[in-house]
């Protein structure tokens, strides 16, 4: 960032300006003459002299004033250099106005040489509009920094925001058989990449699959131990019998094809993912091979599956295969003018990875503002996606790892087959601030390292993804969380208006039961988090947490829609070992299971809270464990079933006061409410029976009408309506 301040000044005397103009403000360091830039004390008692040698310049107009004044300011002085960056522009070029690179890959490399010339060095990347196609990601090391004061700034100017595009364009679709359209697509053969996502005029398509909506259930499966991988494990095949009716619209496939075919299996929270290795269409079985099945969640006959990527499956609009031999079939929706349409396929999987060389050798200060990152894809392994709880090691087309004060502030992440962005190992004072990620094949956000470093400087921590719209994700791996923390500590989420994913919205710490965490002192407050489960999994939370998070607060957030398919749709949901978690100020409403659910934990405190609406009551307790008591206070229960409270309340240590107690039964029958509720809360005071007439105000927001109840409970009034994006500081997710 460059320091303008007393430019005016400067330019009244023409001895000054003519100095400053050639020796210090170079053509590329655009001036401004408000002065708006200086923020330290420092720098302004330095300006202040630079006042009065000005006037004295005025009088004497000597060189000795001048070289007085170069001693002077030359400490203070931070230089600056833009790049700037146009689709017009070329690679051999400068980089400076008029003579505009072509890339930011070549704006990264001259930013680089710029550190040995430039004292003090402040670069800018100024990007114009327009698309930028990239072959390979753009590598970034410790090489690559900017200053605390003064980062590296890479950013969007113009209009529109210049996209950062990861995908090419196919053209010269044809009219095929029946309602297909098809297109040879050299450029597979010449990047020897295939791909496995596709997208029409920037929306995702379907490869084609089988069935079009809702899931197989397979009759049977079994697991056999088939030939040695390697000197110490074997692998193993999965029969799965899903009858004739099946396997016939794949009699026509070569047994080549048959490989390329995947299945999809949603087992509980988790999600497989094979290739067909044969069929048995006598028997109406399919084979698929892999590592043993997990003791605590295998398949079985209550697992969902879809086969996807056959020619035979294309029976729907919206479908697309792509064959052997490089030729791309397509359904067109109806009103698609297949000589009009944009289809982008994903070339790289990756837009950015930004990697130092250790914890003491970082990357630091970039900021990357006003951006847009469309198409990164995912190929599937070869030998497919054991499942794993919330999809964990899945990398982010934005990798980061050993790299400090890292943003992304106002950019887009849209239409990548990973997970958005990634800050991994090593990581501290990053942001992701005013952006929208959307239609993602996996997360938006991970944070933190999955296991703990010996090295406590590997540890992520204070991590900001503020005021973000983050929607439509999962679309290839389900079992992936919108917003996950790791093991990293002192993380914000905050503001945040998360939907539209199939699992988890946010989830924090990543232990089972008591065991060391990392996860501590995180805020995730806030945020609107809606519409999640897409009946395809089980046991998911508008609000995830898993182990010890010592100091962490789950506060003024709404959760509202949270339905799982079998199973464990929950508001907020404490699981294993979840302890020292204080959860105040939320609201749940309208989930498939309950508002609150805890599975066992230590110390946790549930205060001033409403839980509203769900199906199967509002608060769960599955697991005891051995629990310290839960303080349970302040709380309005309003259920729309006649018993609130689900599993082992009865047996649980809790600590109860001051909480109001309503189902719709209530006022039929105070005793049957009373019966059901447990021991623990019966205690004088600890609760009252009351109608707290919950109105609903929109954004699934209540107002409390009975100003009675809340003045007996001590409930006090928080401002729901604040949770979400703040359209006051709304930026390209406006």
């Amino acid at each position: 960032m460059c320091y303008y301040r007393y430019w005016h000044e400067i330019s009244k005397d023409q001895a000054a300006k003519t100095y400053f103009s050639e020796l210090h403000f170079k053509q590329d360091c655009p001036l401004k003459n408000n002065g708006t830039h200086l923020s330290t004390k420092s720098e302004i008692v330095h300006l202040s002299e630079l006042d009065f040698l000005i006037k004295t310049m005025k009088s004497l107009r000597t060189n000795l004033i001048i070289s007085i004044l170069v001693l002077v300011f030359s400490p203070v002085a931070v230089f600056c250099q833009t790049i700037y960056v146009s689709t017009n522009g070329n690679d051999t070029n400068s980089g400076k106005k008029g003579d505009e690179v072509a890339s930011l890959t070549r704006a990264f490399e001259l930013a680089k040489k710029s550190k040995g010339t430039v004292s003090g060095n402040s670069a800018q990347i100024l990007v114009s509009g327009g698309i930028y196609t990239i072959t390979e990601p753009i590598r970034l090391d410790e090489s690559d920094f900017g200053a605390s004061n003064s980062p590296l700034i890479v950013k969007g100017i113009g209009a529109e925001k210049p996209v950062i595009s990861g995908g090419y364009e196919i053209k010269g679709f044809q009219k095929g058989t029946g309602a297909l359209w098809k297109v040879h697509v050299p450029q597979i053969k010449g990047y020897k990449k295939r791909f496995e996502q596709l997208y029409i005029n920037g929306q995702r398509r379907t490869r084609a699959q089988h069935p079009n909506s809702g899931l197989l259930t397979p009759t049977d499966i079994k697991e056999v131990a088939s030939a040695k991988d390697g000197a110490h494990e074997k692998t193993f095949s999965q029969v799965i019998e899903v009858g004739q009716k099946v396997t016939d619209i794949l009699e026509r496939s070569s047994a080549e094809e048959v490989k390329q075919v995947i299945a999809r299996l949603y087992h509980k929270w988790d999600n497989t993912v094979r290739r067909v290795d044969a069929i048995d269409a006598k028997n109406g079985d399919l084979v698929v091979k892999g590592a043993k099945m997990k003791q605590w969640n295998k398949l079985n006959e209550q697992t969902g599956l879809v086969l996807e990527n056959a020619r035979e499956f294309i029976d729907s609009p919206g479908e697309w295969f792509l064959d052997l031999n490089d030729t791309l079939y397509y359904y067109p929706y109806e009103g698609e003018q297949m000589n009009q349409v944009v289809c982008i396929a994903p070339l790289v999987d990756r837009f950015i990875t930004i990697k130092g060389k250790s914890a003491s050798l970082k990357s630091h200060d970039i900021s990357f503002e006003n951006l847009s990152f469309r198409y990164s894809g995912f190929r599937i392994p070869s030998g497919g996606i054991e499942p794993i709880q919330a999809a964990a090691p899945i990398e982010a087309a934005i990798q980061i790892d050993f790299a400090d004060k890292i943003s992304f502030i106002n950019c887009e992440i849209k239409n990548v087959g990973l997970n958005g962005i990634w800050y991994r190992k090593s990581c501290v004072g990053g942001k992701v601030e005013n952006c929208s990620i959307t239609n993602l094949g996996c997360g938006a956000v991970k944070i933190g390292t999955m296991a703990i470093s010996s090295n406590p400087d590997d540890l992520t921590s204070n991590i900001k993804v503020v005021n973000n719209i983050i929607t439509k994700g999962g679309y290839i791996l389900p079992s992936s969380v919108a917003v996950i923390i790791f093991q990293a500590s002192d993380n914000l989420i905050q503001h945040n208006d998360i939907s539209h994913f199939a699992y988890t919205g946010i989830s924090v710490g990543w232990v089972w039961g008591y065991g060391k965490s990392a996860a501590s002192r995180n805020i995730v407050e806030y945020n609107n988090v809606h519409d999640l489960g897409r009946n395809l999994l089980s046991d998911l939370g508008g609000i995830y947490t898993l182990g010890t998070s010592s100091g962490t607060r789950i506060r003024n957030n709404v959760i509202t829609n949270v339905k799982g398919r079998r199973y464990g749709g929950w508001g907020i949901y404490l699981d294993e070992g979840s302890s020292e978690i204080v959860v105040e100020n939320n609201i749940t409403r309208n989930c498939s299971s309950t508002g609150f659910h805890l599975n066992y934990g230590r110390n946790n405190v549930i205060s001033n809270n409403i839980f509203a609406d769900s199906d199967q009551g509002e608060l769960q307790l599955s697991k005891l464990g051995d629990d310290s008591p839960m303080e349970f206070r302040n709380n309005i229960v309003s259920g729309k079933v006649s018993n609130v409270f689900v599993g082992k309340w009865t047996q649980a240590n809790i600590k109860s006061s001051n909480n109001c107690i309503w189902t719709k039964s209530s006022s039929k029958s105070t005793n049957q409410v009373v019966d059901r509720t447990p021991e623990s809360l019966r205690a004088s005071g600890s609760y009252i029976l009351k109608n707290p007439q919950l109105r609903h105000v929109g954004n699934s927001v209540f107002h409390i009408d009975n100003d009675e109840v809340k003045k007996q409970i001590g409930f006090k009034d928080f401002n729901a309506s604040e949770a979400g994006v703040q359209k006051s500081k709304k930026g390209t997710n406006e």
